[in-house]
């Protein structure tokens, strides 16, 4: 399996930063080639290996909209990206709507079961969009 591994933070002056995560007693830290980032904690995410349709690469925390899967329920849903209690990355949608889809337990589901995925922001820009 080749999988590439990264992470993004948000440095204190706002700015993403993306390359390898490193934590000790003084911080949190992204590590590019080049550089060494201090960077806030609660924005660290990793890179889930997927793209959008766009290209654009997948991080914890993204907010994609995407079509539920299988095809016959044709649903536009908005969820987050994040991992499940199996450290499987899994799509967390509007409970609401999850209910309405006929599901009663987890509010969750693997990614793997989006389909046409397009990022729309991240839980640390957007908070706005999770009440949509």
């Amino acid at each position: 399996m080749n999988r590439e591994i990264k992470f993004r933070g948000k440095t204190k002056n706002g700015e993403w930063r993306f390359g390898f995560y490193h934590k000790d007693k003084d911080g949190d830290y992204i590590l590019t080639e080049i550089n060494v980032f201090e960077v806030l904690p609660e924005t660290i995410g990793q890179f889930t290996g997927l793209h959008d349709k766009n290209g654009k690469e997948i991080y914890e925390g993204d907010i994609i909209k995407f079509i539920h899967s299988p095809e016959y329920l044709k649903n536009t849903l908005v969820g987050v990206v994040i991992t499940d209690k199996y450290n499987n990355w899994c799509l967390k949608i509007n409970q609401e709507i999850h209910n309405k889809l006929g599901y009663k337990d987890e509010n969750e589901f693997h990614i793997e079961n989006a389909i046409n995925s397009d990022l729309i922001g991240n839980i640390h820009d957007n908070k706005e969009m999770l009440s949509n």
